[in-house]
C-alpha cells in the first residue's frame, strides 16, 4: 500500500479540485456534514471539516458564496458544541477561513455577517475580529446594518468566548452603542473574572455610571485589575470603592493586599471631603503595615495628596540592602517623587549614585525606569549628580529584564541625546541592544532612536544564521541584498520571517524571484495564474502549513505580511527591469487577485501597469489621500471622497497638514488639529478640537534632532619630547621604536616604566608593553598600571590592556583586587558583568579581533584556571600536541549543536591563518588573528590533518541528531581530504542539511559535482542546467570556483567551464578560478590580474600603493620585452619627486624578480632620476642582483658633477646629508 504524505495530498485534491469546482461538491459535503452532527459521529464531523476545508480556496468566496454560507451555518452552530474535538475543530475552520473571507469577498462576508446574525448570533463570535479589522479596513463598506448585526453577535455571544479578544473589537462596540447596551453587557461580563479589561474600554463611554456598576457588582480583586487598565484621564465617582476599600481593611476578610493595592488608584483622582472621611479610619492600620510594600504605597499616595504630612512617610522608607527588596523598590519610586524634598534628598542621590553602580537588580531596573519620568526634575535640583548617576547606569551598558526596555525609553525621552555632559557611548547602546535574543519588545524605540540619531546600523549585526535575527532588519536602512538572497537560497531564512527579508530586496535581479514566490503563493491558495516561474523563494508546503495556521485577519498573518512585501518588492523594481507584454498580462492577473485583499499595494502595481479604470472602493483613507494628492490635487481628492479624506487626516499628521488649507467647515474633532493653526476658517473649530482631546491623545509630527554645524579649528602641532639623549629625544621617535624594533634601548626599562608612567599616551602604553614582551620583563608595578590604563573601549586602548595583561602571570583563583578589578572594568564594556572563568571561556569563542585577544590574554595569564575547557587551552599549546586535544573532545562530546559550532569556530581560528603582509594599526601586532587586510588574499593553501584527526571530527558529524550547521563547510573546503574521507562526509551530511527552496544542500557547497553522472563520468551541459546555474548570489559563483579544486570535483575543460561561468553572477574572484572573464566596468586592478586588460607603461606614471599593486600584477605574465617597458616606467615613478621611501620599500622585493633588472636600473634616464637618494636605496637593496663592475657604470653615467663626488664617497658618515640635497 503506498502511503501519500497528508500535506501533498491535499495539495493534490485541492489542484482537482479547481478544475471542476461548480458546487455540486459542497452540497454533498453540507449533507454529510448534518447526518455527521446528527449521529453525534465525531470523528467522521472532523473528517468532513477537513474535506470541506480543502475544497475551499478565495475565489470560492465569490463563486459559491451561497453555499458556503450554508457550511458556515452549519460550522457556527457546533462552535461550542459540548463535544471538545467538534468544537475546536469548528473553531479552527472558522479562524483560517473567515480571515480569508473578510480578506477576498469583503462586501459578500457583510452580507453573510448580517444574514446569519439573526438567527446564529450566539454562535458567531469567531465573526467578530475579522469583521473588526475588515470594518477598519474597507471605508466604503460602512454601514448601519451590519454594525447593528456586529452589535447583536456581540450581546449574544457568551462571555468567555469573547473577553480574550482585542480592543479594537470592544471600542467599536462601545462607539457604536447606547449607555444602556453598554451597562447590560457589562452585567454579563462581570460574571467573567478575566473580563476586567474589556470593561476597562466600555466603561469609557460614560464613567460617571458605568464605573460605579463595577464596583458595587464586582469582587476587590476584580476590581484592582479594572482600576489598572482603566487611564487616570477617566473621573468617575470613588465614594462606593473606598467604602469597600474600608470594609476589607477592618474585616479582615482576606483581600487586604488587594485593598492596599487599590488606594492609590483611588486617591490619584482627588478625594472629595465624603470620600476622604470613608477612608480616614483606615490609615493607622496602614502605618503598622507599612513592612508591606503595597501599604507602603498606599500611605505615599495619601500623603500626596494632602491626607497627612509628607514627612511622616519618609520615615517609613527603606533603602538599605538589608531591607526587603520590593519595600526598597517602592521606597525608591517613592523617592524620585519627593526630589524636591529638600531635607531628604542629599541621602536618596547619595544612594542613587551607589545604585548606579549595580547591576542585574529589581533596584536598579526601579531607578532607570523612573529616570524615564524625573530625570528633567533631576537634573534642575542638581545637574552634576544627576549626569553622574546616568552616566553611571548607561555605562557599561547595562542589561537584564526590562532594562533595556527602560533604557531605550528613557533615552527617546531626552530632549539632547548629543548632550556633552553624557558620556555614555549611544551607538554602543543600539548594537548591544540589537544583539539581545528576545528582543522584538525592543524593535520600536530602537527605530525612533536611530532615526532620531540618523544613524545607519550595521547590517554585520545580523546573525544569519539565526532565523530571529532577520527581524532586526528592520532597523537597518541599507543593506547588500546579495547577502539576503544568497540567505534564502541556503535555506537559512524559515518563512515566518522571509517577509523582513523581501523588505530589503531591492537589486533588479530580486524582481523574478519576488514574482515567482507570490505567483507561487497565490496558486497554491487556489487562483489561476499561468506563469511558468523559475526563481521563487518558497514552497507549496511551506504555503499549505502556514494557511492551516492562520488565526489572525489575513493581512496581519505570516502569509499574508509576505504576500504583501513581495508585492511592494515587485512595484518598487518595475521601472528598474524590462517587462513583457505576456508577464504584464500576469501581473494585472495578480493585482486583480489582491485587489481586495491588499488594496493599496495593488492599486500601485496597476498604477505602474498604466490601469485606466483603477477601483478605489477597496483602499484604506490614508493611501487614498496619499495617491489622490499625487496624481491629481487636495481639491480633486476632497471632491470624490472628502469623507474618506477626512478620515485620513483625523490619523495622518502630514496628510492633515496638506489638506487642512482646502478642507471646509463643518469638520469633525481630530487630534491632528495643530495641522489646522494660523488657518482663518478653522480658527473656532480649533478650539474645540483642542477641548475635545486630552494631551497625551494629540498627535504630533516627529522631529529628528538638529545636528549643530562645528567649525573647524587647527590646533598648534607641539612636537612632544621624550627622554633626553634617547634616540632623537623626541617622543614619535620612542614609540616608534617600541613598536617595531626588537633590540635593547641604551637605558634600562625601569628607567623608561618611570617615564612612561608620568605620561597619559596611551600610544607609549602599548609601545612599553609590547617592548616589554620582547625583552621579557614582567613589570612588578600592578597597582600603578592599573590605575594608569584607562579602557575606553577602543582599540588601541584594548590593545593596551590586553598587552600589559600578556606581559604579566597571575594566579586567576586568588589574583591580586587592582589587577581583578581592571579586569573587570575592560570585561564590562564587552558586556560580561562578572567576571568567572566560563564567562570568559565563552566570549573567546564568540569574540573575534582585538576583543578576542583581549579576552586570550586574560587566559594566559593562567593557563591552569582554564584547563577545563579544551577550546580555550588549545590556543596555547604546541602544533604537534593539538590534534590529540582534538581528537579527545571529539570523542567526549555528545551531539550538541552549538558545541558543533564552537569546534569549527576554534578549528577555523587556529588552522586557517594568512600570512602577514599589513594591518591597519599603525603599532605592531602581536597575533594573527588581529589581521585587517588591504590587500587581496590568494586561494588559501589546504590545511593536512592526520587520518585519526578527521574520522574522530566526522564520527562527531555523524553523531549529531539536529541539523548540520553551516559553518563546517567552509571548513572542508579548506582542509586536505582523501577521496574516501569525503565520500564519507557526503554520506553523513546529505541527510542532515537544510535546503528549503533549492535542493539538495550539497549543490550550493559543490555546484561542480552535478556534472558527475552515476557512472563517474561529466554529463554533457543541458538547457536545465542553465536555468539552474543563472541567477544566483555571487557567493555562489565563489563556491563554483572553489568545487573545481576539490579531489572528488569532475574533469571538466576550459571550454564547459567557461561556458558556466557566463552564465554567474560577476564577482571578484579573489576566492576563484583564475580564468574567469570579467566586465569592463570592474577595477583596472582585477582587470589585469586576469588577463581581461594589457598594461601600458602609461598606467605605472603616479606614486601610490596602487599602482605597486598594478605594476605587480602585471608583470607576472608579462613577455620580457613587455615586462622592461612597464619596469622602466615603475622606475620613473619610483624615482620621481613625488615618490616616498614607503613605496621603495614596498617595491623593491617585486623589481627583484624582473630578469633585466640590474640593466634597467643603470640606464642614463633612471640614473639621472630627479631623486638621487630613492633611487640609491633602490640599488642598495638590489645587491647582488648587480652586475659586475656596475658601480663604474652608474658613476659613468651621472651627470650631475656633485652627484658624481656623493655617488664616489658612499659609505663614508657625513654623505647622508649630501644625498638628500642632492635630491632637492
Amino acid at each position: 500500500m503506498n502511503l501519500i504524505c497528508p500535506v501533498n495530498l491535499i495539495r493534490t485534491i485541492w489542484k482537482i479540485c479547481n478544475l471542476f469546482m461548480d458546487g455540486r461538491i459542497f452540497v454533498g459535503l453540507i449533507s454529510r456534514l448534518r447526518a455527521s452532527f446528527k449521529t453525534n459521529n465525531v470523528d467522521d464531523a472532523i473528517a468532513v471539516i477537513g474535506e470541506i476545508s480543502s475544497h475551499i480556496v478565495p475565489t470560492s468566496f465569490l463563486t459559491n458564496s451561497s453555499l458556503l454560507d450554508e457550511v458556515l451555518a452549519n460550522i457556527f452552530t457546533h462552535s461550542i458544541d459540548s463535544k471538545q474535538a467538534i468544537a475546536f475543530s469548528c473553531q479552527t475552520f472558522l479562524d483560517r477561513w473567515l480571515s480569508f473571507y473578510s480578506a477576498f469577498a469583503p462586501l459578500q462576508f457583510f452580507k453573510m455577517v448580517t444574514k446569519h446574525s439573526k438567527t446564529l448570533s450566539r454562535f458567531m463570535f469567531k465573526v467578530l475580529p475579522p469583521f473588526v479589522f475588515a470594518y477598519k479596513t474597507y471605508f466604503d463598506f460602512h454601514s448601519e446594518e451590519y454594525l447593528k448585526a456586529y452589535q447583536v453577535i456581540m450581546e449574544a455571544a457568551e462571555p468567555q468566548n469573547i473577553v480574550s479578544m482585542t480592543k479594537q473589537v470592544w471600542v467599536l462596540y462601545r462607539d457604536n452603542s447606547t449607555v444602556e447596551q453598554i451597562s447590560s453587557l457589562i452585567g454579563k461580563l462581570l460574571k467573567n473574572s478575566s473580563s476586567s479589561f474589556p470593561v476597562s474600554v466600555l466603561v469609557r463611554k460614560c464613567p460617571e455610571q458605568l464605573v460605579d456598576q463595577v464596583f458595587q457588582e464586582a469582587s476587590l480583586d476584580y476590581i484592582l485589575a479594572f482600576l489598572e487598565y482603566l487611564p487616570t484621564y477617566v473621573k468617575f465617582d470613588i465614594i462606593t470603592a473606598s467604602v469597600r476599600v474600608a470594609d476589607a481593611i477592618f474585616c479582615n476578610m482576606g483581600e487586604i493586599k488587594t485593598a492596599y493595592k487599590i488606594i492609590p488608584y483611588i486617591i490619584k483622582r482627588k478625594l472629595d471631603d465624603a470620600e476622604e472621611a470613608a477612608l480616614y479610619p483606615i490609615w493607622e492600620k496602614v502605618k503598622n503595615d507599612c513592612n508591606n510594600h503595597y501599604a507602603l504605597a498606599a500611605l505615599y499616595a495619601a500623603a500626596k495628596y494632602g491626607i497627612f504630612p509628607l514627612e511622616e512617610v519618609i520615615t517609613y522608607l527603606h533603602f538599605s540592602d538589608r531591607s526587603d527588596s520590593k519595600v526598597r523598590v517602592e521606597s525608591i519610586k517613592i523617592g524620585f517623587e519627593i526630589l524636591y524634598v529638600q531635607p531628604f534628598r542629599k541621602n536618596f542621590i547619595k544612594m542613587l549614585k551607589e545604585l548606579s553602580q549595580t547591576r542585574e537588580t529589581p533596584s536598579f531596573s526601579c531607578m532607570v525606569e523612573n529616570l524615564i519620568t524625573y530625570f528633567p526634575v533631576f537634573k534642575d535640583i542638581d545637574i552634576k549628580s544627576a549626569y553622574e548617576v546616568v552616566n553611571n547606569a548607561l555605562s557599561p551598558t547595562p542589561e537584564g529584564d526590562n532594562v533595556p526596555l527602560y533604557v531605550l525609553r528613557f533615552l527617546n525621552s531626552l530632549d539632547d541625546l548629543l548632550d556633552p555632559k553624557f558620556t555614555f557611548d549611544v551607538s554602543k547602546i543600539i548594537r548591544l541592544y540589537t544583539h539581545i535574543e528576545n528582543y522584538n519588545s525592543l524593535i520600536e524605540p530602537l527605530k525612533t532612536l536611530i532615526y532620531r540619531l540618523s544613524l545607519n546600523i550595521d547590517s554585520m549585526n545580523i546573525d544569519y544564521f539565526n532565523p530571529k535575527s532577520y527581524k532586526k532588519l528592520q532597523l537597518i536602512d541599507s543593506i547588500d541584498p546579495h547577502l539576503l538572497s544568497e540567505a534564502i537560497q541556503l535555506g537559512l531564512v524559515p518563512f515566518n520571517v522571509l517577509s523582513f527579508v523581501v523588505d530589503k530586496l531591492r537589486q533588479p535581479y530580486c524582481f523574478e524571484g519576488a514574482l515567482g514566490s507570490l505567483v507561487c503563493i497565490l496558486n497554491t491558495i487556489g487562483f489561476k495564474i499561468n506563469y511558468k516561474y523559475i526563481e521563487y523563494w518558497v514552497t507549496e508546503e511551506d504555503v499549505l502549513q502556514n494557511v492551516e495556521m492562520i488565526r489572525v485577519a489575513f493581512v496581519v498573518s505570516v502569509i499574508g505580511k509576505l504576500m504583501v512585501s513581495l508585492l511592494r518588492c515587485i512595484v518598487d523594481l518595475f521601472d528598474q527591469v524590462e517587462i513583457s507584454n505576456d508577464k504584464k498580462l500576469v501581473l494585472m492577473k495578480v493585482a486583480k487577485s489582491l485587489s481586495s485583499a491588499v488594496p493599496d499595494d495593488s492599486i500601485r502595481l496597476q498604477n505602474k501597469l498604466n490601469t485606466s479604470d483603477i477601483d478605489f472602493t477597496y483602499a484604506s483613507p490614508n493611501f487614498f489621500a496619499n495617491y489622490l494628492a499625487c496624481y491629481g490635487s487636495p481639491e480633486q481628492a476632497i471632491e470624490k471622497g472628502k469623507d474618506k479624506i477626512v478620515a485620513a487626516c483625523t490619523k495622518d499628521y502630514n496628510l492633515a497638514s496638506l489638506y487642512a488649507p482646502f478642507l471646509e467647515q463643518p469638520l469633525p474633532p481630530m487630534p491632528t488639529y495643530h495641522a489646522f493653526e494660523n488657518i482663518d476658517k478653522h480658527k473656532k473649530w480649533l478650539e474645540l478640537s483642542k477641548e475635545h482631546y486630552l494631551p497625551e491623545q494629540v498627535i504630533n509630527p516627529i522631529e529628528k534632532i538638529h545636528i549643530p554645524e562645528k567649525e573647524f579649528k587647527l590646533k598648534e602641532i607641539c612636537i612632544e619630547k621624550s627622554i633626553a639623549g634617547l634616540l632623537n629625544g623626541y617622543l614619535i621617535s620612542l614609540i616608534t621604536f617600541m613598536y617595531f624594533s626588537e633590540r635593547s634601548l641604551p637605558i634600562k626599562i625601569e628607567q623608561l616604566e618611570d617615564f612612561i608612567l608620568q605620561k597619559d599616551d596611551i600610544r607609549l602604553f602599548v609601545g612599553f608593553f609590547n617592548y616589554a614582551i620582547n625583552q621579557r620583563y614582567m613589570t612588578s608595578r600592578l597597582e600603578e598600571w592599573t590605575l594608569k590604563i584607562k579602557n575606553n573601549g577602543s582599540s588601541i586602548s584594548f590593545y593596551a590592556v590586553s598587552l600589559f595583561l600578556h606581559s604579566i602571570k597571575v594566579d586567576l583563583s586568588n589574583p591580586p583586587p587592582c589587577v581583578l578589578n581592571f579586569i573587570t572594568r575592560s570585561l564590562s564594556l564587552i558586556g560580561i558583568v562578572h567576571f568567572s572563568k566560563k564567562s570568559v571561556a565563552k566570549a573567546f569563542l564568540k569574540n573575534s579581533g582585538i576583543k578576542w585577544y583581549f579576552l586570550r590574554s586574560i587566559i594566559h595569564l593562567d593557563l591552569t584556571y582554564f584547563e577545563n575547557f579544551p577550546l580555550v587551552i588549545v590556543e596555547f599549546t604546541e602544533p604537534a600536541k593539538r590534534e590529540e586535544i582534538y581528537i579527545d573532545y571529539f570523542d567526549s562530546l555528545q551531539p550538541n549543536c552549538q558545541k558543533l559550532v564552537e569546534c569549527f569556530i576554534s578549528l577555523s581560528s587556529i588552522y586557517f591563518h594568512t600570512k602577514i603582509t599589513y594591518n591597519k594599526f599603525f603599532f605592531s601586532i602581536r597575533h594573527v588573528n588581529l589581521l585587517s587586510f588591504v590587500t587581496v588574499p590568494t586561494y588559501p593553501i589546504q590545511v593536512s590533518f592526520s587520518d585519526r584527526f578527521i574520522e574522530s571530527l566526522l564520527n562527531l558529524i555523524d553523531r549529531q541528531t539536529e541539523r548540520i550547521p553551516h559553518h563546517i563547510f567552509t571548513f572542508f573546503t579548506q582542509a586536505k581530504m582523501s577521496n574516501l574521507h569525503f565520500r564519507n562526509l557526503k554520506q553523513i551530511i546529505a541527510p542532515k542539511t537544510v535546503g528549503q527552496t533549492y535542493k539538495p544542500y550539497l549543490f550550493l557547497l559543490f555546484p561542480c559535482l552535478h556534472f558527475t553522472s552515476k557512472k563517474k563520468k561529466v554529463k554533457p551541459f543541458a538547457i536545465d542546467d542553465a536555468d539552474r546555474f543563472s541567477n544566483r548570489p555571487p557567493s555562489f559563483t565563489r563556491s563554483f570556483c572553489r568545487s573545481l579544486f576539490i579531489p572528488i570535483a569532475p574533469s571538466l575543460n576550459q571550454k564547459f567551464i567557461d561556458d558556466i561561468i557566463c552564465l554567474l553572477t560577476p564577482v571578484f574572484p579573489a576566492l576563484s578560478y583564475p580564468l574567469i572573464p570579467l566586465t569592463h566596468d570592474a577595477p583596472l586592478y582585477e582587470r589585469i590580474l586576469l588577463h581581461a586588460s594589457e598594461p601600458t607603461p602609461e598606467m605605472f606614471t603616479v606614486a601610490s600603493r596602487e599602482t605597486f599593486f598594478l605594476f605587480k600584477a602585471s608583470i607576472k605574465y608579462a613577455n620580457p620585452l613587455k615586462q622592461n617597458d612597464l619596469t622602466l616606467s615603475f622606475l620613473k615613478t619610483l624615482t620621481s619627486k613625488a615618490s616616498h621611501i614607503d613605496l621603495v620599500a614596498l617595491s623593491c622585493h617585486v623589481l627583484k624578480k624582473v630578469h633585466d633588472i640590474s640593466r634597467l636600473i643603470t640606464t642614463r634616464e633612471i640614473v639621472n632620476s630627479d631623486n638621487f637618494l630613492l633611487y640609491l636605496i633602490i640599488l642598495r637593496r638590489l645587491g647582488k642582483m648587480m652586475l659586475e663592475n656596475w658601480d663604474l657604470d652608474v658613476l659613468e653615467k651621472i651627470e650631475d658633477p656633485e652627484r658624481k663626488k656623493v655617488f664616489s664617497e658612499l659609505g663614508t658618515p657625513h654623505v647622508i646629508e649630501r644625498i638628500i640635497n642632492c635630491s632637492k
